[in-house]
């Protein structure tokens, strides 16, 4: 699986669209992280946001399957040209994040009481694709995710075994629901 996107490495987008796939590791690794979300790396452990924000770690889809290939959903992003312009294009999502979340940090409000380990559904965007730089240049990042300032990483890692992966910063106005379980 990639560690990251770099448009400027892929000459046709389509044909980079249509040749990347999941391998059966990568597909062992989703279904792992998945099932130990809730063991939350001690970096992570313990930060509670001081403007009203939540700290969480999204699930992971697992990719369809299309002809017995596991290939990963497709995500149309605008990619700016030099010129300002934007570019729309489609691409293959190397993260996989659900809107389905669990709580890292705790917050408590007149309204509402989330504690670490609940789990939510939060708003779409925040964890939708975007682009920083342009055309050749550009890179694809997620819009909310958050790194550890002390990991040493720029922006959110692919590989679902690392230990900064997955985790979001949300606002309170993009947390949408809290989950039960009876």
């Amino acid at each position: 699986m990639l560690d990251g996107l770099h448009l400027g490495e892929v000459a046709d987008q389509r044909d980079y669209v249509d040749d990347q796939v999941f391998t059966t590791q990568d597909i062992q690794d989703v279904k792992e992280y998945n099932a130990n979300i809730k063991n939350i790396d001690p970096m992570y452990k313990g930060l509670n946001s001081v403007n009203y924000s939540l700290l969480v770690r999204a699930y992971k889809t697992e990719p369809e399957e299309r002809d017995g290939v596991f290939v990963p959903p497709l995500r149309l992003v605008e990619i700016p040209t030099h010129a300002g312009h934007g570019k729309w294009t489609t691409v293959s999502d190397p993260w996989l994040f659900s809107q389905k979340a669990v709580a890292v940090s705790n917050l408590k409000t007149d309204a509402i009481d989330i504690k670490a380990g609940d789990e939510i559904i939060i708003g779409k965007a925040m964890i939708q694709i975007t682009p920083s730089g342009s055309a050749d240049e550009a890179t694809l990042n997620l819009t909310n995710s958050f790194i550890h300032p002390e990991s040493g990483l720029e922006g959110m890692p692919t590989d679902s075994t690392n230990p900064h992966h997955g985790y979001f910063l949300v606002p309170l106005s993009q947390l949408l629901f809290t989950c039960t379980t009876s």
